[in-house]
């Protein structure tokens, strides 16, 4: 009997402490997904910056070989399409490696030309290779694959 009577309790628990979290659902996102490909993870720090505030954006090597990932940034135009801004990084990473990069929002050519008030869509779209190179030439490492970090937002 006290069995029955304890299930229900945990049950009414349950219940209420549901309605709490559909509460919690319903507010703005502050923290980004991370996005991974191959053994290689990368995602920024938060869904929303606010300039002058720096993008840092995190990076893992999963794999047991050196990584070679190009970052480059891609902003959402007004038909809904992400275009290449005029910005790219080569990061290179060992294995098991963990890295970070920041970028300054407060340059409007480095995100583009923007005015005042507005709030602006990225992402950044990650090429990855297996091994590494001294430069911008990819032959004398292997493509492995694109892929795509959760969008964020930059408010000027």
């Amino acid at each position: 009997m006290k069995m029955k009577k304890f299930v229900k309790i945990m049950l009414v628990a349950t219940i209420a402490l549901g309605g709490v979290g559909t509460t919690t659902l319903a507010t703005p996102v502050d923290k980004a997904e991370a996005a991974s490909y191959s053994g290689v993870s990368v995602n920024t720090t938060k869904a929303n910056y606010y300039k002058p505030e720096d993008v840092i954006v995190k990076l893992k090597n999963d794999n047991n070989v050196p990584m070679t990932v190009i970052l480059q940034l891609e902003k959402k135009d007004s038909k809904g399409v992400y275009n290449f801004v005029e910005y790219a990084e080569i990061v290179k990473l060992q294995p098991r490696q963990a890295a970070s990069r920041s970028y300054e929002t407060r340059y409007p050519d480095y995100w583009e030309m923007w005015k005042k008030g507005e709030t602006d869509q990225f992402r950044y779209r990650i090429i990855t290779y297996k091994g590494t190179q001294s430069d911008w030439h990819t032959d004398k490492i292997q493509y492995v694959g694109d892929f795509f970090t959760s969008s964020f937002y930059v408010h000027m």
